[in-house]
């Protein structure tokens, strides 16, 4: 669904958004993807988005998946349940997100990763390569779940 930019400027400003991410396993590692946009921008993070009106978790889950990787997923349970408050977020806008964190496993070894034009790269992690990261607290919780 989509909405005119003032619309989902004034949704930003007033209410907290429902987001998933998910934590992609493969091989004991973990896909992290840099992304492209506020909040976060150039850092290192966990694939996903917001929750669209009538969308079920999982069917979301599945669709980020789909859309900024390109890969086919299995979801084998959640990991996380954060909330986070960005005082620059999308558009600028002080942004709030609900956010329910999934691990998920590719349906098949070394699928190839496509990212969309939400992300700038992306590498598969150790959890001794992610130590030297500087990652935000809310993605190192995901990531300490997960794996």
């Amino acid at each position: 669904m989509y909405i005119e930019q003032e619309k989902y400027n004034e949704i930003l400003r007033l209410t907290p958004i429902v987001c998933v991410d998910v934590c992609i396993l493969q091989d004991n590692k973990i896909l992290l993807a840099r992304r492209n946009n506020e909040p976060w921008i150039n850092q290192w993070c966990v694939i996903g988005g917001r929750v669209r009106k009538n969308e079920k978790l999982h069917n979301a889950v599945y669709r980020k998946i789909r859309e900024e990787t390109g890969l086919e997923c299995f979801i084998k349970e959640i990991v996380n349940v954060e909330d986070t408050i960005f005082d620059t977020g999308v558009n600028g806008i002080q942004t709030h997100t609900v956010n329910i964190c999934y691990k998920a496993i590719p349906v098949h070894n070394n699928q190839e990763v496509k990212l969309n034009s939400d992300h700038s790269e992306y590498n598969w992690f150790t959890k001794e390569d992610i130590k030297p990261l500087k990652l935000y607290q809310y993605v190192l919780n995901c990531i300490n779940k997960a794996l």
